[in-house]
């Protein structure tokens, strides 16, 4: 990945070097050069007028004629006997009264020079920019630093909502990208508590029902003791239905969090012969036949690794709900394929099938179908121990009607946490 918040900082740098290069160039040569100036004109233009009074002056009376002050003013006035050399600018030359032979010139301005002694305005010049653009990088690093901050603090102290995308703006560098992995986060811990309190309300109500009917039939018993034999039936089945509830609870908590589940190695073909006859057996009462189409193995079966009985409570839940919303009479197929490295069971009934709206919510805990039945939560311990074996599965309405439910195993590639 692109340094970009190394390189915003790289360049800055270096655009505020040549800033500064280029006001201390700009306030040497508008301000302080001489080129230009005010000593620059003096010499210019006082220069001539100076020298030609000068060499009046010393033709009358000689070189004690010149005053100091004219040959020590603002134009300094040259008189010697030798001419002089290139770096002055020759005007007159002239005999005193005794005969002797003067010459008469002033120096030419000095070119200007950069690397001079330096001004105080061109150290001022580059503190004030340095300072300036330090300011500007500061304020533009440490901005989105403290929104962060502050939106570490607000989620910390329970405001799931905060998401920091909005306030980071338009920025592409990693503190941007800092703030996009923290709304991923955010969202994934807001839907994770959001399903954490559903479970629990939805908890609470199952338990609710059944609880109320053993207290009713307790009470009943208390008012007549001619139906006690039947109360106690009606607590005994109430409490098996408690103890199924808490068991599938316990299962779908222990797959959530990760427990290491019972490692071995099942036959998946002889699983599902075992499986499908519980079904045919409780289907045949009502006229609900199970096809099957098996693509044909080798003489050792096919062999997975995973927990067996985990695995059996997959297909049983799967196929149990679809002899629920089967019709009577009516046909739930069961096909298995062999890829190189999957098996894949696809397992197709033909009910009413499922609103396309909420197949994505098949799989969530105390999801129920059409009737109501069940706790709703026999498909998502399904998808829960897939997922555990490192396999997927999928639900989908089948085109000729129906649920098509496809669960796809890897071939001996372990459990996977």
């Amino acid at each position: 990945m692109t340094r970009r918040l190394f390189w915003k900082i790289f360049w800055a740098f270096w655009l505020t070097f040549l800033l500064q290069l280029a006001l201390m160039v700009a306030v040497y040569t508008f301000v302080i050069s001489p080129g230009p100036g005010f000593s620059s004109l003096v010499v210019e233009r006082a220069g001539p007028q100076t020298v030609a009074l000068a060499s009046r002056l010393l033709a009358l009376g000689g070189p004690k004629a010149v005053p100091a002050e004219l040959a020590y003013g603002a134009v300094p006035i040259v008189i010697g006997r030798t001419r002089p050399s290139e770096t002055t600018n020759l005007i007159y030359s002239e005999r005193a009264p005794n005969g002797t032979l003067f010459y008469l010139s002033y120096p030419k301005p000095p070119p200007p020079s950069f690397f001079g002694p330096m001004r105080p305005e061109i150290y001022g010049v580059g503190l004030i920019t340095g300072l300036l653009a330090s300011g500007i990088l500061a304020y533009y690093l440490a901005r989105p630093i403290r929104l962060v901050k502050a939106g570490l603090e607000r989620f910390s102290a329970g405001d799931l909502h905060t998401r920091l995308g909005t306030t980071i703006g338009r920025r592409r560098d990693e503190i941007a990208d800092l703030a996009r992995d923290f709304d991923g986060m955010a969202n994934k811990i807001e839907q994770l508590v959001r399903a954490r309190d559903q479970l629990l309300d939805d908890v609470s109500h199952e338990l609710r029902s059944p609880i109320a009917r053993l207290q009713l039939a307790i009470a009943l018993t208390r008012q007549s003791s001619s139906r006690e034999e039947d109360t106690l039936q009606r607590v005994e089945r109430e409490a098996a239905r408690l103890e199924s509830m808490v068991g599938e609870l316990l299962t779908l908590s222990r797959l959530e969090s990760g427990a290491p589940l019972i490692e071995g190695y099942f036959d998946l073909q002889a699983l599902l012969d075992d499986v499908i006859a519980d079904v045919r057996f409780e289907g045949h009462p009502h006229g609900i036949k199970v096809h099957c189409q098996f693509e044909p193995v080798g003489e050792d079966g096919l062999e997975l690794a995973g927990d067996a009985e985990l695995m059996r409570r997959v297909f049983e839940n799967i196929l149990r709900n679809a002899l629920r919303f089967s019709p009577k009479p009516g046909v739930i197929s069961v096909r298995l394929t062999i890829t190189q490295v999957t098996a894949v069971i696809e397992m197709v009934d033909q009910g009413p099938g499922m609103i396309s709206e909420r197949l994505h919510t098949l799989f969530e805990p105390f999801v129920k179908g059409h009737d109501g039945g069940g706790w709703g939560l026999g498909m998502a311990i399904a998808k829960r121990a897939v997922v555990a074996h490192g396999g997927t599965i999928s639900a989908s309405n089948h085109a000729a009607g129906g649920l098509a439910v496809c669960v796809m195993l890897p071939l001996n590639l372990g459990l996977h946490p």
